[in-house]
């Protein structure tokens, strides 16, 4: 059986199937809008792969963060599949209805920034409206709390911090001067699926919606 990855939540947009082992069997990244293009290269991809869509048992997708267009497109492109679903059937087999499996971004890239041993100390940080950042402190076990924290903040944590960013279509402000640009790549967040399925923590929820003023220490 095998899962399928849309994610159009940033500039560059990746579709994928993966194979039990979460290996990648066939999959696509374009630049074009995906309320434009999404289906069509969905279209490609199985035609690409000969994997018929029956055979697809799970669906990835971004809940956040990033356009909320692009997130909106991807899972409306899941649920059409998903009811498509109910009218497709092996020989002697019932259909079932594959789930969908929603993902933080931010929160896969920490995972994927901490299995490459990066400093514990590291803040990884992305926009979040005009005068804050949606912020994960690496520091933390599992990464599992995303804070909403202010820019003044933010730029003084950079004086003893390391401090990832990756940038949104709209960029509202500037990151901090030191700051180490990242770009959002899907394909990170293969080999972490299992984990996040087996972590329990609510993707919907991670994310403070109050603004932190929250003082850095070394």
């Amino acid at each position: 059986m095998y899962s399928l990855i849309v994610d159009t939540s940033h500039h560059e947009h990746f579709i994928g199937i993966l194979n039990e082992e979460a290996a990648l069997v066939s999959h696509k990244r374009f630049s074009t809008p995906p309320y434009e293009s999404l289906m069509s290269h969905l279209e490609a991809l199985f035609n690409d792969s000969k994997i018929p869509l029956q055979e697809i048992t799970r669906y990835y997708a971004p809940c956040a963060p990033g356009s909320t267009l692009g997130i909106r497109v991807a899972q409306m492109a899941i649920t059409g599949f998903q009811e498509a679903h109910k009218g497709l059937k092996k020989q002697g087999e019932r259909p079932s209805l594959p789930s969908l499996v929603k993902y933080n971004g931010l929160y896969m890239t920490a995972l994927y920034l901490k299995s490459q041993m990066v400093a514990s100390n590291s803040l990884l940080i992305t926009e979040n409206g005009r005068d804050a950042w949606s912020c994960i402190d690496m520091s933390k076990p599992e990464c599992s709390e995303i804070l909403r924290v202010d820019r003044e903040s933010i730029n003084s944590a950079q004086k003893d911090h390391g401090i990832y960013y990756i940038p949104q279509l709209k960029r509202w402000q500037e990151p901090p001067e030191k700051a180490i640009h990242l770009e959002y790549d899907t394909r990170n967040f293969l080999s972490l699926f299992k984990q996040l399925e087996n972590s329990k923590i609510d993707q919907d929820e991670l994310l403070t919606s109050n603004l932190k003023y929250k003082k850095w220490n070394a």
